[in-house]
């Protein structure tokens, strides 16, 4: 039993670090660069916070690198989440479709900030 709970713990985590680096990635394509390197700088800290053991901010460091450098295509992304985790418990498709939830979810985030910004700046006279 204690076998199944850690991995699916190792699955949330792996999971999180893949939502991480969709949620960068949106944030890199969809915002200015000036306000993608705030939002980026913020994004890095709550995984800090959320990792905060360094041995386990280092770990998570990496993952997210390695999944940024496999965002796209999904299925790409989500052969390395599964390779990663290295049990066949759930297949690529099944971890594709999570993932493009997740990256819907990431640019919709994204228009709502980009709209919001829009709304809060001064209009000029």
């Amino acid at each position: 039993m204690n076998k199944f709970r850690e991995r699916d713990e190792l699955a949330a985590r792996e999971l999180a670090f893949a939502r991480v680096a969709i949620l960068r990635d949106a944030i890199r394509r969809l915002q200015p660069h000036s306000v993608a390197i705030q939002m980026s700088a913020g994004v890095d800290q709550y995984v800090a916070r959320a990792f905060a053991k360094q041995e386990h901010a280092t770990t998570a460091m990496i993952a997210i690198q390695v999944y940024e450098q496999n965002v796209l295509p999904l299925t790409q992304m989500a052969n390395v989440l599964v390779r990663r985790l290295s049990y066949s418990g759930v297949t690529a498709i099944e971890i594709a479709s999570l993932l493009e939830k997740a990256t819907a979810e990431a640019e919709q985030l994204m228009s709502v900030s980009s709209a919001i910004k829009k709304f809060s700046d001064p209009k000029p006279r």
